[in-house]
């Protein structure tokens, strides 16, 4: 019988979208972490447009990341994984998560790729592909978890 191995990291940095997107990236990640020594560094980005209206004051958006960090807080809250947060603004997205990972001096990027209709990922980017073709750091990118590797 064939024992598989999964690779595990010790420091990450971790981007998060939404408390959605925080939950199941959380979940998927799970079963990398090392399991004496984990970091994760949580990032969320508060984007600002250049040029036009804010959907919403940078107050709501601040307090919005806070939320979605707070999940990843709670996601591991009890286990050996230390988590740190870190709430950036920044125009480039892409852009700001590579400083943050140089900044925080993480031994990777890992990220769940988000659902994304063709037409949107074709009009916006992808950004996921941004991260993959323009970075200097390891990236890590995990499958969407499924039922079967939901955390209890």
């Amino acid at each position: 019988m064939t024992q598989t191995t999964r690779p595990t990291v010790d420091r990450i940095l971790l981007p998060v979208a939404n408390e959605d997107d925080a939950k199941r990236t959380c979940t998927a990640v799970r079963p990398h972490l090392s399991e004496d020594n984990a970091e994760i560094v949580a990032l969320y980005v508060v984007e600002r447009r250049e040029g036009g209206p804010a959907a919403a004051s940078l107050e709501q958006l601040e307090e919005h990341g806070r939320n979605t960090l707070a999940i990843v807080e709670e996601e591991f809250a009890g286990s050996t994984v230390t988590v740190e947060t870190e709430l950036r603004e920044g125009v480039d997205l892409i852009a700001t998560i590579f400083a943050a990972a140089e900044d925080c001096d993480v031994d990777c990027i890992v990220f769940v790729p988000r659902p994304k209709g063709r037409l949107v990922a074709l009009l916006s980017g992808d950004p996921g592909w941004k991260l993959i073709n323009k970075t200097q750091h390891p990236i890590l990118v995990l499958p969407r978890p499924t039922e079967a590797t939901q955390i209890e």
